[in-house]
């Protein structure tokens, strides 16, 4: 799975096109994650898995490559989508430091 980037001066997103088709019938579905710019915050909005793509770990490598995008940037993270804090922070304790509060 390749993840890919496009952004703006304004927000991004990270995103995969995944092949579910049979018989070599494409249909595509995209696993996204969102983010909003401020400053050199990543406000992380939004991670969304189509159910049929739930269970691969789409969402734990969406969000693994925007930390590793932020880090490469000198960026925070505000962990706004529930996923982030409810799930990936939870298993990976340590990227908590390049997190800011959610107010």
């Amino acid at each position: 799975m390749e993840v890919q980037h496009f952004s703006t001066l304004n927000d991004g997103r990270f995103f995969a096109d995944i092949d579910i088709g049979v018989s070599g019938k494409p249909e595509i579905l995209q696993a996204e994650l969102r983010y909003i710019k401020q400053g050199s915050i990543m406000n992380i909005h939004h991670t969304f898995v189509p159910e049929q793509l739930r269970g691969r770990g789409l969402a734990e490598k969406l969000t693994r490559t925007a930390f590793d995008y932020a880090k490469k940037h000198n960026m925070k993270i505000k962990p706004t989508c529930p996923y982030i804090e409810d799930t990936f922070l939870k298993k990976f304790p340590e990227l908590k430091a390049m997190t800011v509060p959610v107010k």
